[in-house]
């Protein structure tokens, strides 16, 4: 939809407004061409493969099992540093520096704090990333062993490097410290797959985790079966993004560039593809995954915000499919309010509804929407986006959460949408959309499709957007970025 591919520009123009302008972005007359080339290949591979999480994720026939825990939302990614001893050309933080172990802004110097911070929200996966682990070895297999030690079988432990420092000794000091798996950066030492090999007699699970970089698409190809023959137990492929880190060594590679969430690029994408292609055809035997930009974007942000929303929504609120705090209420006279709120007692539990603003205001769950009376009302909406902080910032709601009796975090609520009032319209489509405990959108990909949908039987007005604009609040998206 054209007001949603505008509002998307214009974050990245303002986002990254210091090299916008030198991004060669794809061109409205290529957008079809390159949307065909995707289309061709998702067809040529669809026969062989299992899509998951909305279509933004391939092949999840077999994926790891540290895989599952992410898009289970179960996982804790602890950054044990940020600081690399590789110079990858795509790498898209600064990685100059060591710093203290962060996850979610908040430093865990302590492993037990973040022992408690893993239980107290329940988690069910841990990565150790970086920078490079190797780098902060002893503080990496500190860590481990005592998550290990805390909490059995019941955690799944696996770390990220590039395999530059990794021996025989320290690869068996992680197995011993009970690590479950291991994942390389095969491109970041030129794919040469020593260390991958070693790891294979040590480490019971060996995953290679690398940018699908357009340019070595043959080299890919070419080492794919010895990466089967060597017993690798997946391969998963990455989208490359461009951030200040990095744009000016991918200016250099003449990518095209495309507008999203964040800036991403139009070759690494098609590369994955590819890639997919060529194994399946070719009957290859390791589990390949395309795990897309747009997947971590929208699932793994989903995942904290769902985690972190019930610390700070309020009885009545919901919590949407994408995480995000929903507040519906309507605006009124005292008595008009106290009618409609008598009337909802005798069909709705206490907590799905509440009088405020000295009775002036009625805030409910969506599932007394039926009983509202709207000739009479407008009805209102607001959102609010949960996460996590070290400490009080004192500019939002927020909740202390206590981890032990000397660690403590902070989970806050922003506002996304103030108080919004619908028209007429807007309300109809709005429950069209979102209210429905049917989900007729279960195969959408485009809100101007959904849209479409509708319009064939008269029932959408031409102003959409609101739901335009609330649409990410309440909807995770289906499918692969539209290039644009």
């Amino acid at each position: 939809m054209k007001a949603e591919r505008e509002k998307a520009i214009k974050e990245n123009q303002k986002t990254f407004n210091l090299f916008y302008n030198e991004l060669p972005f794809i061109k409205p007359e290529e957008t079809l061409k390159f949307s065909r080339e995707r289309d061709r290949l998702v067809e040529d591979i669809e026969k062989y493969v299992k899509w998951g999480y909305n279509r933004t994720k391939v092949d999840c026939t077999s994926l790891s099992k540290g895989c599952k825990t992410c898009g289970a939302g179960t996982w804790s990614c602890l950054f044990i540093n940020n600081k690399c001893n590789a110079n990858c050309f795509y790498c898209p933080t600064s990685q100059n520096e060591y710093g203290n172990p962060t996850t979610q802004t908040v430093e865990f110097e302590n492993v037990e704090d973040y022992i408690s911070y893993l239980r107290t929200f329940n988690f069910k996966g841990v990565s150790i990333s970086g920078g490079e682990p190797f780098l902060s070895f002893d503080k990496s297999l500190h860590f481990i062993t005592r998550i290990r030690e805390s909490f059995g079988e019941n955690m799944y432990i696996w770390l990220y490097t590039n395999g530059i420092l990794a021996t025989e000794e320290k690869l068996g000091l992680l197995k011993k410290a009970g690590l479950d798996e291991i994942r390389f950066d095969i491109g970041a030492t030129g794919y040469n797959l020593e260390k991958v090999r070693l790891a294979k007699e040590i480490i019971p699970i060996v995953t290679v985790e690398i940018p699908a970089v357009p340019e070595d698409f043959q080299k890919l190809k070419d080492i794919v079966s010895e990466l089967a023959s060597l017993g690798v137990d997946h391969l998963n492929l990455h989208q490359i993004r461009c951030t200040e880190h990095n744009y000016k060594k991918l200016l250099k590679r003449n990518y095209t560039f495309l507008h999203g969430p964040k800036i991403t690029v139009l070759e690494s994408e098609l590369t994955a593809l590819k890639l997919i292609k060529y194994v399946k055809q070719n009957k290859i035997n390791i589990p390949l995954n395309y795990c897309s930009f747009i997947y971590k974007y929208r699932f793994q942000r989903m995942a904290a915000r769902r985690l972190f929303a019930p610390y700070v929504k309020r009885p009545y609120e919901e919590v949407t499919e994408t995480g995000i705090i929903r507040d519906l209420f309507i605006k009124g006279d005292k008595n008009d309010m106290d009618a409609q709120f008598q009337m909802l007692k005798k069909c709705r539990k206490n907590d799905d509804f509440v009088l405020l603003n000295d009775g002036k205001e009625l805030h409910f769950k969506k599932k007394c929407w039926k009983e509202i009376d709207f000739i009479k009302f407008n009805v209102h909406v607001s959102y609010s986006k949960p996460f996590l902080l070290p400490a009080v910032s004192y500019r939002n709601i927020f909740k202390e959460i206590p981890l032990n009796s000397k660690k403590k975090v902070v989970v806050e609520r922003s506002p996304l949408m103030k108080s919004y009032k619908m028209k007429l319209s807007e309300r109809k489509l709005y429950e069209t959309f979102f209210l429905n405990d049917e989900d007729n959108l279960k195969d959408y990909r485009h809100i101007d499709t959904v849209l479409g949908i509708h319009e064939e039987k008269g029932r959408v007005p031409r102003d959409v957007d609101f739901i335009v604009n609330v649409f990410d609040f309440e909807k995770l998206r289906w499918g692969l970025l539209d290039y644009y």
